[in-house]
């Protein structure tokens, strides 16, 4: 037949390519025996889809039948069929009278079903047959639906799948994910037989409802399920040598400290190593000492990894316990835990005083909801131990000076704080403080931040600038953070400016590495100083990576490589630890099984979507 083409549909589908008696091509269904205007592929298939629900074995309702009844009905429509189509299909949705059962094969990951033909009952579609012609709802446009259509039939049917039935490969998936929840956020088991849980878990998914484990599965079989499974993957991903990261906090509700260890593998990788409890124990550098030896033998037992380096927030315990640990191990201060030192330093207590004494006014529950109305942030106050958040509090001060102002006139605040708002030369000393902590406080965010190593730290302190009058609390807590394995990382990495050293610096780096290295890892060193043999080639290729470029380099410099790397792999801080665990309430007490920490801890490690900053040291 000349004119319009066939697609693939005709064939694939059963339809006939027929020309009407005024002359427009149409495709005929060898099903329902109707004449299609639209021929175009999407439509055809869209036909057959519908076609197969109106249409089945039972003759009971014959192709004849539905023709008749949308005929009847919308006998002005120049394609009946598309206002018929879609009503059915808005209809069955609308009021969802019956329940579709479908053969699907569901994938979980994708969150979707590949669906076979359903079938619908007699008494189903003589129903909303009926209710279509009943309807007095306006009918919709001849292609109003058409795209949606097999869409809408398919949603229906794979969500009733997915609510109503549920394989073996599934329950076991949510059942592991379900025991991840409760041990990762410490959730206490009971909740799982609570009446409660489970109705939520029926919303969720009926299907898993009568699966939903026991208090008693859930803290025996899964937990020893869940621990196997944290232990072998960590295992699998701790390299041969990793660094030791140690940090600790204090809960002031339950006058507790607790001091944790975390492995950081060279390739990025973190495993839970130990918890201890010093509450009723000094943190002395002799005690700290022997919980890095007791985690340097865990690491080598448990994950089969050499302890190269440790990271310490207690920085003033750092040097003493260099000379008990004989030098196995480099010790490096925390860069995040000097910068809340100098933080400290700096400060001034009547200033922080009036600033808290000031939002404590504020915080009655009538201002501050007047405040978060208006100003759309909460008051934040100063918390002891944690620096920065006195800057936070003098920045809402300043941010929100007037509508503080506003309420101490119009509401019932106390003299002494309204004066205090109008005190212009307060309000300096509070903008000034404030021009003081910021720099600080980027620098704490900077070194916390989980790709922040010990050699990119160097140059965030470097770049630090205050004022003449701090420069002596600047120097002195430089000199914590920019330790010699520190300045030496910064030395060796290839794209930092070395021209930002001192001489006391480069002084500091040459001792290190003239002790560190032999005989031809010093010429391999003069080598990388001058850029010159094969250095010079690397340079040329403009690498990004610092571990790619020694990594190039090891094979013609392994001796000065060899510690290239293992230095450029030794985070800034140990506060990530900080931040992972910072939730004091949520944590397991110590009575709780090994077991047990050890899978908190490490889901809790695998948990960190942000990064926050946090002040705390041991």
């Amino acid at each position: 037949m000349s004119g319009r083409r066939k697609n693939k549909a005709f064939e694939e589908l059963g339809f006939e390519l027929i020309r009407l008696n005024n002359k427009k091509p149409a495709a005929y269904c060898n099903i329902c025996n109707k004449n299609l205007l639209n021929t175009a592929e999407a439509r055809l298939r869209a036909h057959r889809n519908v076609c197969k629900i109106v249409n089945n074995d039972d003759a009971s309702l014959s192709n004849l039948d539905a023709c008749n009844v949308y005929e009847t009905c919308f006998p002005n429509y120049e394609d009946e069929e598309d206002v018929f189509e879609s009503k059915c299909v808005d209809i069955s949705m609308k009021y969802n009278p019956i329940t579709i059962s479908t053969q699907a094969n569901y994938d979980p990951i994708n969150n979707k079903a590949e669906l076979t033909r359903p079938k619908i009952s007699e008494s189903t579609r003589r129903s909303s047959l009926t209710s279509l012609c009943s309807s007095s709802e306006q009918l919709p446009t001849s292609g109003s639906c058409k795209r949606k259509r097999v869409n809408a039939i398919q949603n229906s049917t794979s969500s009733t799948h997915i609510t109503q039935t549920l394989s073996q490969k599934e329950e076991n998936d949510i059942t592991k994910s379900l025991a991840q929840l409760f041990f990762g956020c410490n959730i206490p088991l009971t909740v799982v037989d609570s009446l409660y849980f489970k109705n939520f878990i029926n919303k969720l998914r009926p299907a898993y409802g009568a699966n939903i484990p026991k208090k008693e599965v859930l803290s025996s079989t899964l937990l020893d399920n869940t621990y196997e499974q944290l232990l072998t993957s960590a295992k699998a991903t701790m390299t041969p040598d990793s660094v030791l990261l140690i940090d600790g906090w204090k809960n002031f509700s339950d006058n507790t400290k607790t001091v944790v260890s975390i492995l950081h593998s060279t390739n990025g990788e973190k495993a839970f190593l130990e918890q201890w409890d010093l509450t009723a124990e000094s943190d002395t550098y002799e005690k700290l000492a022997d919980i890095v030896s007791e985690s340097v033998h865990l690491a080598e037992k448990v994950y089969s990894t050499h302890v190269y380096a440790v990271v310490l927030a207690n920085a003033s315990a750092v040097e003493k316990m260099e000379n008990i640990t004989k030098h196995l191990v480099w010790n490096s201060n925390c860069s995040s835990s000097a910068g809340n030192l100098l933080a400290n330093d700096i400060l001034n207590r009547e200033i922080n005083l009036k600033v808290t004494s000031l939002l404590m006014e504020f915080k009655r529950a009538d201002f501050e909801k007047e405040i978060i109305e208006k100003a759309g942030a909460r008051i934040k106050l100063p918390c002891e131990a944690r620096w920065c958040s006195y800057r936070d509090a003098y920045k809402f001060l300043i941010e929100n000076e007037q509508l503080l102002k506003q309420i101490g006139v119009d509401k019932n605040v106390k003299s002494n704080v309204v004066k205090l708002l109008y005190d212009n030369q307060f309000l300096d000393d509070v903008k000034s403080n404030l021009l003081l902590l910021d720099p600080i406080c980027n620098l704490i965010k900077k070194c916390q931040s989980n790709k922040c190593s010990a050699a990119e730290a160097v140059e965030i302190w470097l770049d630090l600038q205050l004022p003449k009058e701090f420069s002596e609390q600047l120097k002195s807590r430089q000199e914590l953070a920019l330790n010699k394995y520190a300045l030496t990382a910064f030395h060796l990495h290839p794209f930092l400016n070395n021209l930002k050293l001192t001489d006391e610096h480069n002084n500091i780096i040459f001792e290190f590495l003239f002790t560190s290295l032999n005989g031809a890892g010093l010429e391999e060193w003069d080598s990388f100083k001058k850029k010159s043999g094969f250095f010079k080639r690397l340079y040329e290729k403009e690498i990004k990576s610092p571990l790619v470029f020694w990594s190039l380099a090891e094979m013609k410099y392994p001796n000065l490589a060899k510690i290239a790397i293992k230095l450029l792999q030794i985070p800034a801080s140990s506060a990530q630890i900080s931040r992972v665990f910072s939730n004091a309430e949520n944590r397991p007490a110590f009575k709780t099984s090994k077991i047990m920490s050890y899978v908190y801890y490490s889901l809790r490690i695998k948990d960190v979507t942000e990064e926050k900053e946090f002040e705390i040291n041991i």
